[in-house]
């Protein structure tokens, strides 16, 4: 049996994926994936798949730098399964290739973010660029006036 808790965060949070199963220390191979998002978000988890083989004492610790993890950008209700897969036989049915499957609930309130990934200006106001482009117009316009 495989289990992920159901949390709760804030949109722009980055959200470690926490796995549990029934067993203890046993070689497994994970795949995690969003099944329901917010209508427009565009959500994804880092590093949705690997592999683990130490637990504590049934929560699994993932490789260094792989860590499943989810930024969400738009409040309301995310859902992540994970599919687990143990590598060797099971220590108790003696069965190969033990898949079990679990599902997690992310209730996420904030406002709308892109991450950091975008842009954002305040409406009806010009961009750092277009203002830049402006006063350079201004001053070459200044010049050409100056030397008539």
């Amino acid at each position: 049996t495989a289990y992920t808790p159901s949390v709760m965060a804030r949109t722009g949070e980055t959200l470690r994926l926490r796995l549990f199963t029934n067993r203890e220390n046993a070689a497994l191979r994970y795949s995690w994936s969003i099944v329901e998002a917010p209508a427009g978000s565009s959500a994804v988890i880092e590093h949705p798949y690997g592999s683990a083989r130490l637990s504590t004492p049934y929560e699994y610790h993932y490789v260094q730098n792989h860590v499943p993890a989810i930024r969400t950008d738009l409040p309301g209700e995310y859902v992540v399964r994970v599919e687990v897969t143990q590598v060797w036989s099971d220590s108790v049915s003696g069965q190969e290739g033990v898949t079990a499957e679990a599902f997690g609930t992310l209730q996420v309130t904030g406002n709308p973010t892109d991450g950091g990934a975008g842009c954002s200006m305040t409406p009806g106001a010009p961009a750092a660029g277009s203002a830049a482009l402006l006063l350079v117009g201004l001053a070459l316009g200044i010049a050409r006036i100056r030397r008539r």
